[in-house]
């Protein structure tokens, strides 16, 4: 099945366009027809559409939109159904206002894909590389309730939220980042055009250059001979580690490490923990059951390791047991979250409970990040500092070694 962008005429002569999803261009004439519309137009989308192994229709565009680009979608969409608004207007509004001419067309092929008989949580199901599991599920549960401005009003806000937390973790890490390129940089210079002029002084002096220069010398030569050797050796490298970490084993071994890391596990932790009680506050307070609600929660934490123990929950859960007690036996979760998941669930509350921990944690996410950079930075200095006072100690071994010599 592929998309077709349409430009058809119809009975009065008004001009209208639109895209359709079909097996072929006849099989879009043939719709065109029955809805009488004449074609002027017919042209195929340049996207792909993939069909799953579950017979799901998806269409990747391949273009990019930003997660703040999907939730201002929301909140808006949310305000305009709350407005009285239909959604087949409400549609039509956003994606004439859409800057982004990529969302624009997905917001397009939304829009038919509705007026093509789909519900709304249907055709954003078609876009999996945009909107999420997450997404999808509570749209899909507003709908069945009556309530989709509501929910769609939570997901602004929950993506919003998410974008907050990472904003302030990528901030935090950007001097850091900073300083290794910068080091990186630094001692590429060295080793490629300082060095090598010391090496011609050092080959006129006729004498046996100390083990540190000599092994210096070599990697500075290695560096000028060699240099595209090393970037492929870099890509590859990238490429194998990429590889390796989409395939489960792989990303559930190194989901494991990060865990055992002490700095790294707290702020992994932490993130996964706010994560689980927003994602899964904004499941249950839009009416999805708890059991399909971790269903959806286990992609949402970033950690396999830790997304494996929430599909065990569920099937403690699954077996009778409240929420509290797998949770107790966890060893993510600490016991102040769980006493406060088991007081929410006594009093009916665990929606409003889970969202105050997610917050809590916010900040704890906060402190984490302040304490991980804290030590990122002097370790960092200290590395770059190593390497550096190398370089000078190995530059100024032989003039050393000359001064004694003519005393």
């Amino acid at each position: 099945m592929a998309s077709f962008s349409y430009k058809a005429k119809k009975s009065n002569g008004q001009v209208i366009t639109g895209v359709l999803m079909e097996d072929n261009r006849n099989a879009v004439m043939d719709r065109l027809l029955r809805m009488g519309l004449t074609p002027v137009e017919l042209k195929e989308e340049s996207s792909s559409t993939v069909r799953t192994r579950s017979g799901k229709i998806t269409i990747n565009l391949g273009g990019r939109i930003k997660k703040s680009e999907i939730g201002n979608f929301m909140r808006q969409l949310g305000d305009l159904l709350n407005a009285g608004v239909p959604l087949m207007r409400a549609l039509t509004t956003l994606e004439n206002q859409q800057s982004n001419a990529q969302f624009k067309t997905v917001i397009h092929q939304i829009k038919s894909s509705v007026v093509s008989g789909s519900n709304l949580a249907e055709a954003l199901g078609q876009y999996p590389k945009y909107f999420s599991e997450l997404q999808i599920n509570l749209v899909r549960s507003g709908e069945i309730s009556g309530n989709l401005e509501t929910v769609l009003s939570r997901l602004a806000e929950f993506t919003e939220k998410e974008l907050q937390l990472l904003s302030r973790v990528k901030t935090a890490l950007a001097y850091p980042t900073l300083l290794f390129i910068v080091g990186i940089g630094a001692v590429s210079f060295l080793l490629t055009f300082f060095i090598p002029k010391f090496a011609v002084i050092f080959s006129d002096m006729g004498q046996t250059l100390p083990a540190p220069t000599r092994i210096l010398m070599g990697i500075s030569h290695m560096a000028r001979k060699t240099w595209y050797l090393w970037i492929v050796g870099v890509g590859l490298s990238v490429y194998a580690f990429q590889y390796w970490i989409q395939k489960p084993s792989g990303r559930y071994q190194f989901d494991g490490w990060k865990l055992k890391i002490p700095v790294v596990r707290e702020l992994v932790t932490r993130m996964a923990v706010s994560r689980f009680c927003r994602t899964l506050g904004t499941l249950l307070k839009s009416g999805v059951p708890l059991l399909s609600a971790l269903k959806v929660v286990q992609g949402a934490t970033g950690n396999a390791v830790i997304s494996k123990e929430i599909i065990d929950i569920a099937g403690s859960i699954r077996e009778g047991q409240s929420l509290a007690e797998p949770l107790r036996m966890s060893h993510v979760f600490p016991s102040s979250v769980v006493e406060m998941v088991a007081v929410g669930e006594e009093a009916g509350n665990l929606e409003d409970v889970l969202f105050k921990i997610s917050e809590a944690y916010d900040t704890e996410v906060d402190n984490a990040v302040r304490v991980f950079v804290s030590l990122l930075e002097p370790a960092m200095i200290l590395f770059m500092a190593a390497i550096v006072g190398f370089i000078v100690v190995s530059m100024l071994l032989p003039v050393f070694s000359l001064n004694s010599m003519i005393k």
